[in-house]
């Protein structure tokens, strides 16, 4: 052992980590394991926060209760919006202005229907009241398009206040945990607070991040790699290697690798646990 370290540059022999001494320890008494510590953590963390500011009117969650996706979370008070809502609605839905402007247009396509047949067969109108009867019916198919075009703006700004409704619900996005609730009944939820108006997360899958890895020994793994994981006290379980840091931390020469473990049980995270990796035995790559 103190040949092969012997061997190695001085600068190398100055970046070796802790870990990486241990794997070599380990190494040399035939292990094909050594442990790293690694810390549990949410999959997501999510600080949800409503779409704009308002009185919260009911929180329908506890801290710590399980949720799922679409659970209603925390509801601000919305009754002048559904007021507003209702009359966008009862406008969208009315087709009194076109009927009448439609009914106008055919009072007017009569008029000039009458006014050519008095010109051409009875000789009782003039080219100039044809004209401008022709004009009216023009105007009139103008008004009924306005009309139309009017309607389908009520539409839309009912669709934009029915949204701005549901928008006054704070829904959960994913099946997880409520961590922490920040703002409670008759509260105002501002929404430049930073910490949201709740937090919610899912701890299954759990991450299991290793943030004192060497960067020799990282080079090792490689993405979509089983390791076993150990909490104290309990069974190894499997995680998978998900992420490797694309850029190494040159003061102290680790990598952050994160694996992704299932947690059917509802384990908390945060946890420190023993992540057993491959030991580092081929040095040659790491001497410079």
């Amino acid at each position: 052992m103190k040949n092969r370290v012997i061997g190695l540059s001085k600068a190398t022999v100055v970046m070796l980590t802790a870990g990486m001494l241990s794997a070599l320890a380990g190494s040399a008494a035939g292990q094909t394991t050594t442990d790293a510590t690694g810390i549990t953590q949410p999959s997501k963390r999510l600080q949800l926060q409503f779409f704009a500011p308002g009185v919260i009117r009911d929180v329908k969650v506890e801290d710590g209760q399980e949720v799922k996706p679409g659970d209603v979370l925390a509801v601000q008070d919305d009754a002048l919006e559904l007021k507003q809502l209702q009359g966008l609605q009862i406008e969208a839905d009315s087709l009194l202005t076109i009927e009448a402007q439609k009914t106008d247009l055919a009072q007017k396509q009569v008029t000039l229907t009458r006014k050519k047949r008095m010109r051409d067969e009875q000789h009782a109108a003039s080219a100039e009241e044809v004209e401008q009867a022709q004009l009216d019916v023009d105007l009139a198919k103008i008004r009924v398009s306005l009309a139309e075009q009017e309607h389908q703006t009520k539409t839309v700004e009912a669709e934009k206040q029915a949204l701005r409704v549901a928008l006054m619900k704070l829904v959960s996005p994913i099946k997880g945990v409520i961590e922490r609730i920040n703002v409670r009944e008759g509260e105002f939820a501002d929404i430049n607070r930073p910490e949201g108006t709740l937090i919610v997360v899912q701890n299954d899958p759990l991450w299991v991040e290793l943030r004192d890895l060497s960067a020799a020994q990282a080079s090792k793994l490689k993405l979509g790699e089983e390791l076993d994981v150990v909490h104290e006290g309990e069974a190894a379980e499997k995680a998978k290697i998900i992420y490797f840091s694309p850029v190494v931390d040159a003061a102290s020469d680790t990598r952050l690798v994160r694996l992704a473990m299932p947690n059917p049980t509802g384990r908390a995270s945060g946890l420190h646990v023993q992540v057993k990796l491959p030991v580092l035995n081929d040095l040659s790559s790491t001497a410079k």
